[in-house]
């Protein structure tokens, strides 16, 4: 994973993260303000897509703090004043790469308790 910091448009740094971490306080932050029958319905339902897009901003606002948090404990050195730099559109990419491989692995030690 990666995550540009600019001065206008030029990228100055770069951050860098071979691995994430998905802290416990992060998820469960999320989980209180997401609308389950709304993410599941909005994905499958064209006409709910609305619906799905004010819930997933809902989430990223009211838990702003906590992402925050879990990029910088991501890319280690990254500030708040870097931070207020970046993409959102790089950001956005990055915290959907961590949730994927924080589902990942929790699949993986599930799976590998059934054996």
């Amino acid at each position: 994973m990666q995550l540009n910091i600019y001065n206008g448009t030029e990228i100055i740094k770069t951050y860098t993260a071979e691995t994430a971490f998905l802290p416990l306080g992060v998820c469960e932050d999320i989980l209180k303000a997401v609308d389950i029958d709304t993410l599941v319905l909005g994905a499958n339902d064209p006409e709910k897509q609305l619906a799905l897009g004010a819930s997933i901003i809902k989430i990223v606002v009211s838990n702003f703090d906590s992402f925050k948090e879990l990029l910088k404990s991501t890319f280690v050195g990254l500030t708040d004043d870097e931070l207020r730099t970046t993409d959102i559109g790089e950001v956005a990419s990055v915290i959907t790469e961590i949730v994927s491989y924080s589902v990942n692995k929790l699949f993986n030690i599930s799976a590998a308790k059934k054996k």
